[in-house]
């Protein structure tokens, strides 16, 4: 298999060389800041388990409809139980372990008292407002 050539007027970018062992020295290590495991109860009753930096703030993310594709239909959504963890490594770990267990196996483990629930949002009628008027008549 014949290999194209170049053309004279392309260049390839140098290599890298692996970096210099006084800027390696130099580095900082990087903070190891801490990761929050949450489990968030929905409107709907069931339970969602994520991790995040501040766990407010991705409870608001989530109640805008930002947050993830499961709880942009069951919101509103409130923090019942969250976990500091060291990282973001061990976070994940602890999100998967958690994520595996059935429901009834989280709320024992993570020692979640069966919480009130949440009163449902009203489900939008998808019958048009005349219809609706004439049932109501």
């Amino acid at each position: 298999m014949a290999r194209r050539k170049r053309s004279a007027g392309k260049k390839r970018a140098p290599k890298k060389v692996s970096g210099d062992p006084a800027r390696k020295a130099a580095r900082k290590p990087a903070a190891k800041c801490p990761w929050f495991l949450y489990v968030a109860e929905c409107s709907d009753g069931t339970l969602y388990v994520g991790i995040a930096k501040c766990v407010e703030a991705r409870i608001a993310c989530h109640n805008s409809g930002r947050g993830a594709k499961y709880t942009r239909t069951r919101g509103p959504v409130r923090a019942i139980y969250s976990e500091k963890l060291a990282d973001v490594g061990a976070a994940l770990r602890r999100e998967r372990e958690v994520k595996r267990w059935s429901r009834p196996k989280k709320i024992s483990e993570l020692g979640l008292a069966s919480p009130p629930r949440l009163t449902p949002r009203p489900v939008p009628s998808r019958r048009s407002p005349a219809v609706r008027a004439e049932k109501a008549a």
